[in-house]
């Protein structure tokens, strides 16, 4: 029963917490749109309070690696981060603006800024979640020659293989070959040895009749 409570409370407090900052984010957003666009600021949403609860489920079942997980919690931050300054935002300017003030040149850049840091952060992020390892892979030096793989044509770790096979001793070689032809050797001699004492059985062997 009181579990049951506790959850409840964690449920309203969620719901009220983004629903409160989730109309200023999206007020916000909808000032950046002129009138007949002004449904654009659903999806700005999604670059802040909306975007944190997607980037939450894709951390939680979307990020089996390890730099995935680091980039679905870092957006979850960024995300947070930019639910309260687009909402803190909004609230300042609309007080601003009810006061009777004018939005300056540098507010009005400020908003425009912050759009801006949320849609490249989003953006890289994507690109990380889905492209990270390749990336990673293409700028690292797998043949020790200074040029990344992803500009190195020749791979220098094929020439090195076969350097190597060509100066390697060749006498172990031999040394096999000589005890290849010995075991050979004594396998023949035992053959004609088992021949030859079965030759020397049936003459020493009486004959029926004597």
């Amino acid at each position: 029963m009181k579990k049951g409570i506790g959850y409840l409370a964690i449920a309203i407090l969620t719901v009220t917490v983004a629903i409160f900052l989730g109309q200023h984010s999206v007020e916000f957003f909808m000032s950046t749109f002129s009138e007949e666009n002004q449904s654009m600021g659903f999806l700005g949403y999604m670059l802040t309070g909306g975007g944190f609860f997607l980037w939450l489920i894709i951390f939680l079942w979307m990020s089996p690696k390890q730099h995935e997980r680091v980039v679905s919690l870092s957006m979850m931050i960024i995300c947070l981060v930019g639910e309260l300054a687009t909402a803190i935002f909004n609230m300042y300017t609309k007080t601003m603006l009810d006061a009777g003030f004018a939005m300056t040149e540098g507010d009005i850049k400020t908003m425009y800024m912050l759009v801006g840091v949320l849609a490249v952060a989003h953006a890289i992020s994507l690109i990380i979640k889905f492209a990270g390892q390749q990336i990673y892979q293409a700028f690292q030096d797998d043949d020790k020659d200074g040029i990344p793989n992803a500009f190195d044509r020749h791979d220098n770790r094929h020439d090195r293989n076969r350097q190597q096979q060509q100066n390697r001793p060749q006498q172990p070689r031999r040394e096999f070959a000589e005890d290849e032809a010995n075991v050979s050797n004594l396998a023949k001699n035992t053959a004609n040895s088992e021949r030859g004492a079965e030759k020397g059985d049936n003459t020493h062997r009486p004959t029926n009749g004597q």
